[in-house]
């Protein structure tokens, strides 16, 4: 049994599509006593044929490529079915799933590939990711941290950022490899009203450019003047406890309590400081699950470990790559991120830092994700490491902050009896939280779901409705409303009001799930609500679409591990070309020249498959349990003939 795989995502063309599917008909004919079934993938895996090949090209089935799905299928057909050869048609480009290069085929499948696409490389700008505060209290300045992606150019990029469809700020840079991601930092203005803002970045490059739709993102923030609270809770009492408490008296943003015991989700709160995780019941899990479910509410939380056990929770909700418990605990000081984009400082206060006592810290070698961001490193003996101290990430719709060192109360008693006054330590408390509770704050029982990190053009977005109950139990029994509202696009980032569209509603057991359509670039409005006698709950959140999608991100094939991979597995590897090579001057393979290729490859596959079957009679292993069955057998035909010859009476 054979099967043949082809590419049906987003990054295949139409005329490429046409191409496999002539390629795919010829070398079935040429197998004539090869059993062949043809596959489709995108995201997934799906039987089809080629009078259907166009319905299978809808945005739902094929946006994006996934070969893991695919390899999975190849696993299966073989341990069900006895697959033996696989051919697979693609481009290569592999963005959802695990890469090629870490998926294994099983042993005793044959593998061929046939590549197609357009192998040029073009130069290409555009916004990798954004990251700015979700809120920015009404008076203050903020940051937007850009990382602009460069490929196969070296002219100058420009990038522009709007508010509101102002300019508020333009660099320019030249690329110093033709690979390249530069991280650029721009200052948005002191805030002067409430309400929704709109940020636009826009990129240019020098060159012309094959792919347009990614050089510019929409983003929002809101500006809020409303006071956030934090609770302060640790297993037992702590001096940082009331260093935080002292440096937020005061502050007109930020309020502070203590609470008591680990019951933290009916007490009013934006975040929680934890001075070590209460466990309960020694069970790690069922706490890390708990401050997860209660930050994808909008709600946040900063970490200050005390033991051992706190780096396995920590571990469980973060990012981290190679977070270990650690029993050594060693003193180390701290040395501000100066490429840090969530908050700034004086310099003249952030040389006092210099003269700040060290920290007990957990003796550490580890690493954090791009999702984090580092406020402060480690130094050690006067050694600056780039081992983290202090950072924070999202979690669902809130902020996870992690301090890893423990006695920062000496910090102001120290710059006070140096300089009489707190500013700095109070400054980086005040700042550190106030980035902490710059999450959603949502603690109504109506929550809206949103894809994380927004949706792909063309994508229908997944939006799921949870309403629950005093107790927090979902309540499927209500009649929620969700609508839809474009605030923002490509052309126009100022936000105008418009008449909402009603989403209808699909009763799921966790909740609802709302049906829409495939939307265009910007960014959008979800409103939901819930309405019980004279109570009424109202949840909003904004849906950001991406003007294009990570599979037309990748504008050159990778064929490379389609040859490896067919090398390593006895098969033969072919390219089609496109009609875009011949347009820059490459020669696109004909019809002849792809007759000779599909041949070259089903002789292959006859002469590949036809030894492998031989070598497996050959090298056929025999077991003990088959010896002795054939044993058995012999000794039940002696004893049958004996019982024949003694009926008979000749014994």
């Amino acid at each position: 049994m054979g099967m043949i795989c082809l590419d049906s995502s987003e990054s295949i063309t139409t005329n490429d599509q046409n191409r496999i599917q002539k390629a795919a008909k010829r070398l079935e004919e040429l197998l004539p006593n090869w059993s062949v079934e043809r596959r489709y993938f995108g995201a997934d895996v799906w039987e089809g044929d080629a009078q259907s090949s166009s319905s299978l090209m809808g945005v739902e089935k094929a946006t994006v490529t996934n070969f893991q799905r695919v390899f999975e299928h190849i696993q299966q057909e073989k341990y069900k079915y006895g697959l033996e050869a696989v051919v697979m048609m693609t481009d290569g480009i592999a963005n959802d799933g695990l890469s090629p290069q870490s998926l294994s085929l099983p042993e005793g499948v044959l593998f061929s590939a046939i590549g197609v696409g357009d192998t040029n490389q073009y130069a290409d700008v555009f916004v990798k990711s954004c990251w700015l505060n979700k809120e920015i209290f009404l008076g203050n300045s903020g940051e937007v941290e850009v990382v602009v992606g460069v490929r196969n150019s070296r002219a100058n990029v420009t990038a522009n950022v709007f508010i509101q469809g102002e300019l508020i700020g333009s660099q320019t840079f030249i690329p110093e490899d033709r690979i390249e991601s530069k991280r650029l930092i721009f200052s948005l203005p002191k805030q002067s009203s409430v309400g929704l803002k709109s940020v636009k970045i826009q990129l240019s490059l020098a060159e012309s450019e094959k792919v347009l739709a990614n050089n510019f993102k929409l983003v929002t923030f809101s500006v809020v003047d409303n006071k956030k609270t934090i609770g302060l809770l640790g297993e037992s009492i702590d001096p940082d406890m009331g260093a935080i408490k002292r440096a937020l008296d005061g502050y007109d943003l930020l309020e502070c309590k203590y609470i008591d015991g680990f019951d933290f989700e009916r007490q009013g709160l934006d975040a929680i400081v934890l001075f070590g995780v209460p466990i309960q019941s020694g069970n790690y899990s069922v706490a890390a699950t708990r401050l997860k479910k209660w930050m994808e509410l909008g709600n946040s939380i900063m970490i200050i470990p005390k033991k051992e056990s706190d780096l396995r929770i920590i571990n469980e909700l973060s990012s981290l790559a190679t977070l270990t418990i650690s029993s050594t605990w060693q003193e180390s000081q701290a040395v501000i991120n100066s490429q840090y984009s969530g908050f700034t400082m004086d310099q003249l206060l952030q040389g006092r830092w210099l003269k700040f006592p060290p920290l007990q810290c957990p003796l550490q070698n580890f690493t954090i994700t791009d999702k984090s961001k580092v406020m402060m490193y480690q130094r050690w003996s006067g050694v600056e490491t780039e081992i983290p101290m202090q950072w924070s990430e999202a979690v669902g719709r809130g902020n996870l902050m992690v301090c890893l060192g423990s006695g920062f109360w000496r910090w102001g008693l120290v710059e006070k009896k140096n300089n009489q006054n707190q500013d700095g330590f109070q400054q980086w408390l005040r700042r550190g939280l106030g980035v902490l509770t710059s999450g959603n704050n949502n603690k109504e029982r109506l929550s809206i779901v949103l894809p994380s990190g927004g949706v792909d053009v063309g994508v229908p977005p997944s939006i799921k409705l949870v309403y629950r109950d005093v107790d927090g139990v979902v309540n499927t029994s209500v009649n929620p409303n969700l609508s839809l509202e474009i605030l923002a696009t490509e052309k126009s980032s100022e936000l105008k009001k418009q008449k909402p569209i009603k989403i209808s509603l699909q009763k799921t057991e966790g909740g609802f799930l709302g049906n829409t359509f495939p939307l265009n670039p910007g960014i959008y409005k979800v409103s939901a609500e819930v309405t019980l006698g004279s109570e009424r709950f109202l949840d909003n959140d904004l849906l950001e679409v991406n003007a294009i999608s990570k599979e037309k991100m990748a504008n050159s094939v990778d064929l490379d591990w389609l040859r490896k991979l067919a090398d390593s597995r006895n098969g033969s590897f072919a390219y089609l070309g496109s009609e875009e090579d011949a347009d820059n001057g490459k020669t696109l393979v004909n019809n002849s020249e792809m007759e000779l290729a599909v041949r070259a490859m089903s002789e292959q596959i006859k002469r590949s498959v036809s030894a492998e079957k031989i070598l497996k009679v050959e090298t056929r292993n025999w077991y003990w349990y088959e010896f002795l069955w054939l044993f058995l057998g012999v000794v039940g035909l002696l004893t049958l003939e004996w019982s024949f010859r003694k009926w008979l009476g000749k014994y």
